[in-house]
């Protein structure tokens, strides 16, 4: 019971440090995320699965990173031709297919934020 407990403080450091590291924009690895957590070697040895969870955490990170940046680009392009900004044109800028897409409600989310965020801005401008 006692190591549950550990585990889930632990993982919740761990969480708080990769929030921190990318708040701050630094490079998200293995050892910041531990340095930033305070967690030690002999931790990481008596808890095996924290190894595991921290990098299945930077990889989730990380491919969100990945898919801001993405769309974040398409956005710039799409704006720099004078083109419009609608959910098909940033998942064709993004060379995202539809099945991808459906899979994935985070792309979903953030397609459909863009767009409103970006369709705002025409209707102030009239």
């Amino acid at each position: 019971m006692e190591n549950a407990d550990n585990l889930s403080k632990y993982k919740l450091d761990i969480d708080k440090a990769i929030k921190t590291i990318i708040s701050k924009e630094d490079r998200l690895v293995f050892a910041s995320v531990v340095k930033v957590a305070d967690i030690t070697n002999i931790t990481v040895f008596k808890y095996p699965e924290l190894r595991g969870y921290i990098l299945e955490k930077i990889k989730f990170e990380k491919e969100i990173q990945a898919i801001d940046k993405k769309i974040d680009r398409a956005i710039a392009r799409l704006n720099k031709g004078n083109r419009r900004i609608t959910f098909i044109s940033l998942m064709n800028s993004c060379k995202f297919n539809s099945d991808h897409i459906y899979n994935n409600p985070y792309i979903k989310k953030k397609i459909r934020a863009a767009v409103i965020e970006n369709t705002r801005g025409l209707c102030k401008k009239k």
